[in-house]
């Protein structure tokens, strides 16, 4: 089994579209270890973009974070979906297991 680091994926706002509702909270992602660091935002968010279809994107504030929940910037010149293979999404946390504050209802 391959080593992997836990990066979290904070969506926070308002749904605009009832297919979108329930998107709001900490989703789980799972990075390959032997990234490059800087490549972990952007595998992160590749793999939950594949996972969880979002109809409209605006309405959402999506960010990468690591476990103390600091933001993590992705490359600019990254294209996306090119690393999604390098991550597993592990779904959506419940409140009370997300390791650092979070507020779904605020749109940055």
């Amino acid at each position: 089994m391959k080593k992997s680091v836990p990066i979290y994926i904070c969506v926070s706002g308002t749904a605009s579209d009832e297919e979108d509702e329930g998107v709001q909270g900490v989703h789980l992602t799972m990075v390959d270890a032997d990234l490059d660091t800087a490549f972990y935002a952007s595998a992160a968010l590749d793999t939950f973009h594949e996972h969880c279809g979002i109809s409209v994107l605006d309405d959402f504030s999506i960010t990468a974070v690591g476990e103390n929940g600091s933001p993590l910037d992705e490359p600019e010149d990254q294209e996306s979906y090119e690393l999604g293979h390098r991550a597993e999404y592990c779904g959506q946390l419940n409140s009370e297991d997300v390791p650092f504050d979070f507020d779904p209802d605020a749109n940055e």
